[in-house]
């Protein structure tokens, strides 16, 4: 059975905000111990890679879907170490040309 554009566009919305609802600020970061840190990678990492996925699949551009790809594989190694509201703007961005948001 395939998906509808609209549940498409409603899993990676539903990502997305899942990502921003994870994203911690510096003082946090800094106040995790090492074994809290690396849960908290772990945790973020697998949401934007589920997010990833949930873009790669859907019938948007192979344009765009190069655009995020490039995107995803420039900023993954800093998802869980820094703070990620920058990523996430750029990512906003990336996902409102594409229509997702």
């Amino acid at each position: 059975m395939e998906e509808s554009i609209e549940t498409q566009t409603n899993a990676v919305a539903f990502y997305f905000n899942r990502v921003k609802g994870l994203e911690l600020t510096e003082p946090y970061l800094y106040f995790f111990n090492s074994e809290a840190k690396e849960v908290y990678k772990k945790e973020i990492r697998q949401v934007y890679d589920v997010l990833f996925d949930r873009i790669m699949t859907t019938d948007t551009s192979p344009f765009l879907k190069q655009e995020l790809e490039h995107w995803y594989e420039e900023n993954k190694s800093h998802v869980g170490t820094e703070r990620t509201a920058g990523i996430n703007r750029d990512l906003e961005n990336i996902l409102l040309r594409m229509d997702f948001l």
